[in-house]
């Protein structure tokens, strides 16, 4: 199973090579947010773990997503929500029978390319 961890901001650009989103083998295993508050990136990571848990991943794979879970978690509260427990990060987990794919949003400007 190929894992992609998509960290986007409102403007949801998405950063994957390949994006296959029109597959219709794509299913939504869940979607939610969380208050950007220093600790919900351990939140983030239980919930993911938890909703792929009947995945059945090999112990490493299921580590490697979790790492990417709060890791990618966290740069969305700090950086793109500067911690403001009014904004909200969103996480989104779809699947096929070959790949998993987080997507986690966070409600902050994006890149400035212009300088």
């Amino acid at each position: 199973m190929r894992l992609m961890i998509n960290e986007t901001t409102n403007s949801d650009l998405d950063m994957s090579q390949g994006s296959d989103w029109s597959d219709p083998a794509w299913h939504t295993l869940a979607e939610f947010s969380l208050p950007s508050e220093p600790g919900n990136e351990k939140t983030a990571m239980a919930e993911v773990a938890n909703l792929i848990q009947p995945l059945n991943l090999p112990e490493t794979l299921l580590e490697r997503v979790k790492t990417a879970v709060a890791e990618s978690t966290m740069n969305a509260m700090e950086h793109g929500n500067q911690y403001q427990a009014d904004l909200p990060v969103q996480i989104s987990v779809y699947y096929t029978q070959e790949k998993l794919r987080v997507r986690i949003i966070d409600q902050g400007p994006g890149p400035d390319f212009e300088t």
